[in-house]
């Protein structure tokens, strides 16, 4: 039988602390509004990578587009489920087709990682040096992908965690790394990797010597890569 005066009661307690809580707010001040609502979002975006990457706050570029070249990141849902994939495997192999915003999502990953992990290490691999570093940090932060997104996040999230870059490289205060390295196993395999990842690696002739030599070091390891014929391909199929 439905307990009705219980129920009653239920609803007035929780009509009585809505009130309250309304209340509370109404005596904070604009700053301390926007501060409980940063809070709010740093909480989410500690929650999952997917909180940080579509909250609408990154930014990336687009060079063919010399009107509007600055735009927000996009919120597609196949990008979230790559996000999911990624975040929940150790290994993951990522076929793809050019254009789709793949790399640039990866930039986004490694960047979350690097500010909501103290100290991790995150190594972004790229055919040549040059190439991973136009992926990390190149000259000035407007160059490279991470530091672009970095550079025109909030004020409030950079000054929690903040970076300094030098060529291929941003070190971040809270003690992490994202190097941008060139391929093959010769860095890698000297160094303990919260995350690898490997951006075209199906193009990269040296690709199994670096997922090799990853494997016992990297907590999580992430090859993407449009098709071709290789060592990329056999673990694809590998895997289906």
């Amino acid at each position: 039988m439905t307990n009705l005066p219980s129920q009653l009661q239920q609803s007035q307690d929780s009509h009585q602390e809505g009130e309250l809580i309304e209340n509370r707010l109404s005596q904070l001040s604009s700053n301390e509004l926007q501060d409980l609502q940063n809070l709010i979002l740093l909480e989410s975006f500690l929650e999952h990578p997917n909180n940080f990457i579509f909250s609408g706050l990154l930014l990336t570029k687009d060079e063919r587009d010399t009107e509007n070249p600055v735009k927000p990141f996009p919120d597609k849902e196949y990008l979230k489920y790559v996000i999911n994939a990624v975040h929940e495997s150790k290994r993951i192999m990522v076929p793809k087709s050019r254009q789709i915003h793949m790399s640039w999502l990866m930039c986004t990953y490694a960047l979350w990682t690097a500010m909501f992990h103290p100290h991790s290490n995150i190594f972004f691999q790229s055919k040549k040096e040059e190439d991973a570093s136009m992926m990390v940090f190149n000259k000035r932060p407007h160059n490279a992908r991470i530091s672009f997104i970095y550079e025109h996040l909030p004020p409030w999230l950079k000054n929690l965690v903040t970076a300094e870059g030098t060529y291929s490289k941003m070190n971040f205060s809270n003690g992490s790394l994202i190097w941008g390295i060139p391929e093959g196993g010769n860095i890698i395999r000297s160094h303990t990797a919260t995350l690898f990842i490997s951006d075209e690696c199906a193009f990269q002739p040296e690709f199994e010597n670096a997922y090799t030599s990853s494997a016992p070091m990297a907590k999580k390891i992430v090859g993407i890569s449009s098709a071709a014929p290789g060592y990329f391909a056999d673990l694809v199929t590998e895997v289906i």
